[in-house]
């Protein structure tokens, strides 16, 4: 299989978006397959690139939100912190008394997640076949 080309990422955002796929879906977490072992991040940048150019730049600003607002209290970027804390961060902005804050993680958390479970490969790791595919 060849690999798929960025559509709407540069590689920054890329990099940006592949630490959050990772920290939300690590490799032997829930199931083994992770968000490394399906280049999450690329499967969301050729998802988005259906989107029109308002979505897009909502996208791609809180993907940088959320890799540059933690310089404010932790003097380091989102891709700068550990796994662990990554996932500290990730789950103050999930349960953040903000509603702005939540539902900005909430929509990059959900439109990362479709492509993901979209995948053959996860869903033969969660043995996920949607009925509307069967061909029985």
């Amino acid at each position: 299989m060849a690999m798929k080309e960025l559509k709407v990422f540069d590689q920054k955002l890329y990099v940006i978006t592949q630490a959050i796929a990772d920290t939300i879906m690590p490799s032997g977490g829930a199931f083994q397959t992770g968000a490394n072992d399906v280049d999450a991040a690329l499967l969301f940048d050729n998802y988005i690139d259906q989107f029109a150019k308002l979505p897009l730049k909502f996208v791609k600003t809180a993907l940088y939100t959320i890799q540059y607002a933690p310089l404010f209290t932790r003097l380091k970027s989102f891709t700068g912190m550990s796994p662990q804390q990554r996932l500290r961060y990730l789950e103050g902005w999930e349960k953040s008394r903000f509603a702005t804050k939540r539902n900005i993680f909430l929509m990059l958390k959900m439109l990362i997640l479709m492509p993901f479970y979209s995948n053959d490969a996860v869903a033969d790791t969660i043995d996920y076949h949607p009925g509307c595919l069967r061909e029985d």
